[in-house]
């Protein structure tokens, strides 16, 4: 994990403020489609309502986040933004490990990873930046994923238990 942090931080750090908050856009949007995309496949497989209604609330939030920063870019810059050709790190591959109900526990765990990955980034971000209006978005958006996490990982004890008293 700290490799994968360094290794955005390294790329994140050449970015000029523009392209960060293209690229946090970029990514707001991406991470809405992956929630939206697990909701769905967790109410087929008949998953937990709460856990579908999570992954609805997750893709919501993350889509009003970019739709938020995208508003700022626009005003900031004049013109539509655009992401730098960096993978985004909110949006882990889970979707291919996600098609049994037994894989929900693994892609749980791994939408936890990636939440906390970008949570670090942005404290890290947000620790190194001499820009005030763009540390107060590291840290909010930090403070977005850590929720996002907890969120989570109250899902994965919820589900971890009807798991076990079905075994």
């Amino acid at each position: 994990m700290l490799d994968t942090v360094e290794i955005a931080l390294e790329r994140l750090r050449k970015l000029d403020k523009e392209s960060l908050i293209a690229y946090w856009i970029e990514g707001e949007l991406e991470e809405a489609k992956l929630y939206g995309e697990l909701a769905r496949r967790a109410k087929n497989l008949g998953l937990p309502d709460s856990l579908v209604e999570t992954f609805w609330t997750l893709s919501k939030e993350s889509r009003e986040h970019g739709e938020r920063l995208r508003e700022i870019y626009r005003k900031t810059y004049g013109k539509e933004p655009k992401a730098p050709e960096i993978p985004p790190i909110e949006v882990y591959p889970v979707l291919d490990r996600f098609e049994r109900a037994e894989d929900a526990i693994e892609a749980l765990h791994a939408a936890m990873e990636s939440e906390k990955l970008a949570m670090e980034v942005y404290n890290r971000l947000a620790k190194e930046t001499e820009d005030p209006e763009l540390r107060d978005l590291f840290e909010s958006l930090a403070k977005v994923e850590k929720s996002h996490y907890e969120r989570l990982e109250g899902e994965l004890k919820l589900l971890k238990k009807l798991m076990e008293k079905k075994a």
